[in-house]
């Protein structure tokens, strides 16, 4: 008798333990069955909260698959104040199609899953979740994978109910990583995309459409700890920092878009203090006030980016209050309704190896116009810039005021009084300025150096700057600048022109672009045909290319060998006359 009364007790605890046992991988299909336990597609939750209960009270859940469909986190009650609020050590992951064994099938694009906060009347915002998805956990980590998130409203004034629309994520000592998603149609105060605050933010390969902050953060209100790398940011408002806003830590930006942004200050980027490092972005066709592409009163640098067809007030492509660094920087076609078109330095500028071309202010200052305090600018060309009194030297560089320091500098119609050395006002004949598709001001600016220019080798080594963005990504910050804007080495001598510069061969080129001549063979683009390239043909031998295929006859074999050995050679030493000069 004692042991069926035992047994009539432990039975059901141990029913109850199988029956809500962990699993390494839970499941949510919107078209699945009601009662589901999560533990394979067949048997799938049909409501995300229900996964994430489960992994938040059952200990060995590292990951949610979530099927293509839409989910709301308001389970059909109407209550804004719910969320999808992430688990620690959990990574939630979208894009499935509902059928896949391994990470490695899913096909994000194909399978579309949104977590959406329009739980109410469709399309009426003034209903919508205050935030969809959010990470609160202090000490915590977590990963947001393959989602389009969507329709948050943060409008409720009061502790964080106007914050964070898409994601707030605001939690000390915590990680969040983010990848793979899009951000969209989202409405705050601030960071109507995403609010990050006291944690450590990651976005990789993440995408930004119309946000709108009523204050800062159109598309991206960070605070503390950030990491952008491949992001696209588009068509956001906020009255600071329309596509980013940050403040107060260290950030990085690589690989990323800005792109038609509006805001009273900092079309694309508003950085308030801290410091943040831009490396390999565009940032084109934003307006606001002051700084259309970038407005900056913190330690911001800027290499091997490009600030194109930007409007403001002044600073059309930067406004620089701060102590801001620009180098590999094309600034390009921007236009200011007051002064700076290129650039409003009121603070301590710092520009080096750029090129300013074409930009435009109505009252001074096409190119840069500096006030306050003192800029520097190094082996950079300033070419082509007009304001009110035409397109002469003071319309590419105007100083009201504090000092301005000139050297190695490419300036039109020079005329030597400004403090400095080695500069000169002779044409710098730039090629493909407009890029591909023919028009200034758009992203694929490009205005490179012809084989005739007089920039080639013209430059002071001494001047090039220390890598400390890491432009390259190779973790080395000690090094001198390794490359140009394209990406290609910085230091190359050109055996065809002489040097005119500053410094033991090879000497830097003048401008955003080390010059190089395109031999046939050169296929690593060092500007030599040698080993390097035979090793690349022997590489991709006998395959479509397109690399190794030098010849241009859609194959990698003896042909493309034929040619290497027709060119060997080329770059190494002196050479007759390039067959096709310019890059």
């Amino acid at each position: 008798m004692l042991r069926d009364r035992f047994l009539r007790i432990l039975l059901p605890i141990l029913s109850l333990t199988v029956g809500a046992r962990a699993q390494p991988v839970l499941y949510v299909r919107a078209e699945a069955p009601p009662a589901g336990d999560g533990a394979s597609w067949t048997t799938a939750f049909n409501d995300l909260q229900d996964a994430l209960d489960r992994a938040r009270t059952t200990a060995g859940t590292n990951e949610i698959w979530v099927a293509q469909g839409v989910y709301k986190p308001d389970r059909a009650t109407g209550a804004r104040t719910t969320t999808f609020d992430l688990v620690n050590g959990v990574a939630l992951r979208g894009g499935f199609a509902g059928t896949e064994a391994s990470i490695n099938e899913r096909d994000i694009p194909a399978h579309p899953t949104t977590l959406s906060g329009d739980i109410g009347v469709p399309n009426n915002p003034a209903d919508n979740s205050l935030h969809v998805v959010t990470f609160t956990s202090t000490g915590t980590s977590s990963t947001l994978d393959g989602f389009i998130i969507s329709g948050g409203q943060a409008d409720v004034m009061g502790g964080t109910n106007d914050l964070g629309a898409g994601l707030l994520f605001r939690a000390i000592n915590s990680t969040l990583l983010v990848s793979n998603c899009l951000f969209r149609d989202s409405t705050a105060r601030q960071g109507a995309g995403i609010y990050s605050r006291f944690g450590t933010l990651e976005l990789n390969d993440c995408d930004f459409d119309h946000n709108i902050a009523t204050s800062d953060g159109g598309a991206v209100w960070a605070q503390n700890f950030l990491t952008m790398r491949r992001c696209n940011i588009a068509n956001s408002n906020a009255a600071f920092g329309a596509g980013l806003w940050f403040c107060c830590g260290n950030g990085r930006v690589e690989d990323c878009s800005f792109r038609a942004g509006f805001a009273t200050n900092g079309g694309g980027v508003f950085a308030s203090s801290g410091v943040l490092h831009i490396v390999r972005s565009t940032i084109t066709g934003n307006s606001a006030s002051l700084g259309g592409g970038v407005y900056s009163a913190s330690m911001l640098t800027m290499v091997s980016s490009l600030l194109a067809g930007n409007f403001a007030g002044s600073g059309a492509g930067a406004y620089l209050q701060g102590a801001g660094t620009i180098v590999n920087g094309v600034v390009s076609r921007n236009f200011a309704t007051n002064s700076g078109g290129g650039v409003f330095n009121e603070g301590n500028a710092v520009l080096k190896q750029c090129t300013f071309v074409s930009n435009m202010a109505i009252i001074s200052g096409g190119g840069l116009h500096t006030a306050t305090l003192s800029a520097i600018v190094d082996n950079s060309i300033l070419w082509d810039n007009t304001d009110s009194v035409g397109s002469g030297e003071v319309a590419q560089v105007r100083r009201v005021s504090g000092a301005l320091t000139m050297n190695s500098c490419c300036v039109k119609n020079w005329s030597g009084t400004i403090a400095g050395a080695g500069s000169f006002g002779a044409d710098p004949r730039l090629t493909g300025a407009a890029g591909p598709d023919g028009q200034l001001g758009t992203p694929d600016d490009a205005p490179q150096l012809g084989g005739d220019s007089p920039c080639i080798d013209r430059g002071n080594n001494l001047l090039v700057p220390n890598d400390t963005a890491d432009a390259d990504s190779d973790g080395d910050v000690t090094e001198f600048l390794p490359i140009d804007r394209a990406g290609d080495t910085r230091f190359r001598d050109d055996t065809q022109t002489p040097d005119q510069g500053a410094g033991l061969p090879p000497v830097v080129d003048v401008g955003a672009y080390e010059f190089m001549r395109l031999y046939p063979g050169d296929i690593n683009r060092d500007g030599r045909v040698d080993l390097a390239d035979m090793a690349l043909v022997i590489q991709h031998w006998d395959t479509p290319g397109p690399i190794g295929d030098v010849d241009g006859d859609g194959w990698v074999g003896l042909s493309d060998v034929a040619v290497l050995i027709q060119h060997w050679g080329f770059g190494i030493t002196p050479v007759p006359p390039d067959p096709s000069p310019g890059p």
